[in-house]
């Protein structure tokens, strides 16, 4: 499990060369991949295997586009995945066009939500049960 203290030291580490990670929201989905590559390689011992259950990962942590204060982070998140290659042209095209309409459809204010993603640097646990 990723804690937000460990994200937040490694994105300090990292942003001095990276400057795409002072984005909490980018380091978040890039400390996501991280998590779930190191894991997956652990387990499967397979560098191939790990890189795209990481790069799915990644995407599934993508701040989700339902107010107008996430829509500046979805953008950031997706073009660095593209800028490093997690994200192909393609989907990352998908993704962008979703971030352009959720502009034109979004409240100009949102009034149902008051805190920005991410709520919490932690992704939620995997579950492994049947939703019930």
């Amino acid at each position: 499990m990723i804690h937000q203290e460990e994200i937040q030291n490694t994105a300090l580490l990292e942003a001095q060369t990276n400057p795409a990670l002072e984005n909490l929201a980018v380091a978040h989905c890039d400390a996501v991949r991280k998590a779930v590559y190191e894991a997956t390689a652990k387990r499967t011992r397979n560098s191939y295997t790990a890189s795209k259950m990481a790069s799915e990962a990644f995407r599934a942590a993508l701040p989700p586009l339902d107010c107008r204060q996430n829509l500046p982070d979805f953008i950031a998140c997706v073009s660095y995945g593209m800028a490093t290659g997690l994200i192909n042209d393609k989907v990352g095209s998908k993704l962008l066009y979703a971030a352009q309409t959720a502009n034109s459809i979004l409240p100009k204010y949102d009034t149902y939500r008051s805190i920005p993603y991410p709520l919490s640097l932690t992704p939620p646990p995997i579950s492994t049960q049947p939703n019930e």
